[in-house]
């Protein structure tokens, strides 16, 4: 067997046991979308890095879906907190620690991820409030195609959840 056809194999197995190894389960949200981290309030999907502290063991990062026509936003956080600075604040909990993981791009289809930009254009603000807390529970997995993405056949899933509560304009 050669060598690129050893790589693709282990990549592929690697792939296939990734979501129990990432703990993602099947009640898991995929988003994917192509963020822009420009300043500034505009429909689309926005990405926002928090500085880095010594809380943390990589900067938060933050992503906003925003309609500016339907009057809505729905924000997601990921955070990865340094659980030996953050028990001198308050007890470490599960979701302390998100994770960011790297798995074959041909695991895409599998996740059966959602279309940022399809949301955008279907969803009125009634639907993506009724969306939003229907899975306020459940882990968001989102894939930047701005970064990470097809990266030498490779994508990155960030791990990320529901900013509560949902931050909601134009009422």
């Amino acid at each position: 067997m050669t060598m690129k056809k050893s790589l693709i194999l282990a990549l592929a197995i690697i792939g296939l046991s990734a979501g129990s190894l990432c703990g993602q389960t099947s009640s898991d949200i995929y988003l994917i979308g192509t963020s822009i981290t420009a300043p500034g309030e505009f429909t689309g999907f926005e990405r926002r890095t928090s500085p880095m502290e010594s809380l943390y063991v990589r900067a938060p990062i933050h992503f906003i879906i925003r309609s500016l026509e339907n009057g809505y936003e729905i924000r997601f956080n990921h955070y990865c907190f340094n659980t030996n600075e953050l028990v001198k604040i308050r007890p470490v909990q599960s979701d302390d620690t998100m994770q960011i993981v790297i798995v074959p791009n041909s695991l895409l289809s599998s996740y059966h991820p959602i279309d940022v930009a399809d949301f955008l254009a279907t969803k009125t603000k009634a639907q993506a409030e009724a969306w939003r807390e229907a899975n306020k529970d459940k882990r968001v997995w989102i894939i930047d195609r701005s970064h990470g993405y097809v990266n030498g056949g490779t994508m990155t899933l960030i791990e990320t959840e529901f900013s509560l509560p949902p931050l909601m304009f134009g009422q």
